[in-house]
């Protein structure tokens, strides 16, 4: 049993002073709102949460009478003669013995504690606390005897899978929420409940038409969420490249996960793809991140198709532009010197002109317009298909029949 002092001292997520103080904040909150109400001392929980003190909030646990009646020191005049530092074992087990006995835990003293229960397996509840742009699922076992016991583990996502200004909701219409972290209590660790709320908090989402995104950091616990269980359970798996999606297979990612997670700044969970994450599943299908066979060549600038104002010289600009190896060339039709917008018309006729992916790569690089390739060995000859994406747009390319194809999404 986890005795008070340790909650106060002890308990610990090891991954931040955010994790540990969500803990901490629990089951403060559930002795200020519900054990003190009745005693209307709310100011001094706060007075009282020195544990340098040696009292800890003792003297809103208890009365003074309580304590002296407790430890058996009837001397005692005030709180400032009680350092439960300099108990016994035999009194400071009272202690602990009187405090769980007068806050047994019992459903009223977390209700509304951690947002509504959206979940629940068996003695096991799933609840969602909304903050903001925030939501914190938190697992809680409906058969623990003391409130400090109630809470198992923390997931906080925020309704956003992306820091870039391109994100896969405006790229692709893609809702999906990002986890920031997640941990389970140390006295819970080791017996499933990691799996467990990973899958009921994948279940609430999903059921909800969202995606399930990892944090751009996983630490052991969370890789094996990731490379291992979220893949199993989700009927679409991938990772994204600079915010784009790109399909991984079950068996590729629990297989090889530790090497794509080197290349991906995360990982995508989802049930129900929208049309154009449909576009690249489709596409895609068939081919082998491992091998190559699919990557992200990016590009600079944006396209749309002004052609006579994108073509308008008269600012003065150069009318050269140097390309990746800093050799001058002559700017092709369609791009615009002051901000170098390409017109969508000339890109595509480059790709419906070129007969390969790497003549393309040729193509772009020649005219200074490649910017980065990415792929699982960053190899343009292996590519059978690739994501050619603009600041505005995206493309899928791929080669077929001795030339390529192109889709836009």
């Amino acid at each position: 049993m986890i005795k008070l002092k340790d909650i106060v001292n002890e308990i610990s997520l090891n991954t931040g002073d955010a994790n540990t103080n969500t803990l901490w904040n629990f089951f403060k909150d559930a002795v200020e709102k519900n054990a003190f109400r009745k005693q209307k001392k709310y100011s001094q929980l706060y007075d009282g949460m020195s544990w340098a003190s040696g009292r800890f909030s003792y003297e809103v646990l208890f009365s003074i009478d309580e304590i002296k009646k407790i430890t058996g020191n009837k001397k005692m005049k005030n709180w400032d003669e009680f350092d439960i530092r300099e108990l016994d074992s035999a009194t400071k087990k009272k202690v602990d013995k009187a405090v769980a006995e007068k806050y047994t835990f019992t459903p009223e003293m977390v209700k509304d504690l951690s947002g509504p229960v959206v979940a629940s397996r068996g003695q096991f509840n799933l609840h969602a606390e909304v903050h903001g742009s925030e939501i914190y699922y938190r697992l809680g076992n409906k058969g623990a005897k003391y409130v400090y016991e109630y809470l198992i583990g923390v997931i906080k996502v925020e309704k956003t899978a992306s820091s870039y200004r391109y994100t896969l909701k405006n790229a692709f219409d893609l809702k999906c929420f990002q986890i920031h972290w997640s941990n389970i209590v140390d006295e819970y660790k080791g017996q499933g409940f990691g799996k467990m709320i990973y899958e009921m908090v994948y279940e609430h989402v999903s059921s909800k038409g969202i995606a399930l995104a990892s944090d751009t950091i996983l630490f052991q616990g969370s890789q094996k969420m990731w490379f291992q269980l979220m893949p199993s359970i989700a009927n679409n798996f991938g990772i994204v490249m600079n915010d784009i999606y790109f399909p991984i297979s079950k068996e590729t990612m629990q297989s090889e996960g530790p090497s794509i997670g080197e290349k991906a700044r995360y990982c995508v969970a989802m049930d129900s793809p929208p049309p154009l994450i449909r576009k690249i599943l489709h596409n895609f299908t068939g081919l082998s991140f491992t091998a190559g066979s699919y990557g992200l060549m990016s590009c600079y600038g944006s396209i749309n198709d002004k052609l006579e104002k994108e073509n308008d010289n008269s600012s003065g600009y150069d009318s050269r532009w140097a390309d990746m190896d800093g050799e001058e060339v002559d700017v092709p039709p369609g791009f615009g010197k002051k901000d170098k917008k390409k017109s969508f018309t000339y890109v595509t006729n480059l790709i419906d002109e070129s007969t390969s992916i790497v003549n393309l790569y040729y193509k772009l690089k020649t005219y200074g317009i490649f910017r980065s390739y990415e792929s699982y060995n960053d190899s343009v000859p292996a590519a059978q298909a690739i994501v050619l994406s603009f600041e505005n747009a995206n493309l899928i390319v791929k080669e077929t029949g001795g030339r390529l194809t192109w889709i836009a999404i």
